[in-house]
């Protein structure tokens, strides 16, 4: 709790802090350091995945 901020607070009848949550599609926010790291993992694969092989130091053409 903070104190000392009255002028800062609204009355009681506005709407709660329910009314700026944001649709989990705009979070930044949503996901754990585990799901981020598994959704930037699978995200690079794919990539890497539509990459034509020419240019993929890692085949053996």
């Amino acid at each position: 709790m903070i104190r000392g901020l009255a002028d800062a607070v609204g009355p009681l009848s506005l709407p709660g802090a329910r009314s700026i949550v944001r649709p989990s599609q705009c979070d930044m926010f949503r996901l754990g350091s585990a799901e981020a790291y598994d959704a930037g993992f699978a995200a690079g694969a794919q990539s890497r995945e539509h990459r034509s092989g020419d240019d993929d130091p890692g085949e053996d053409g």
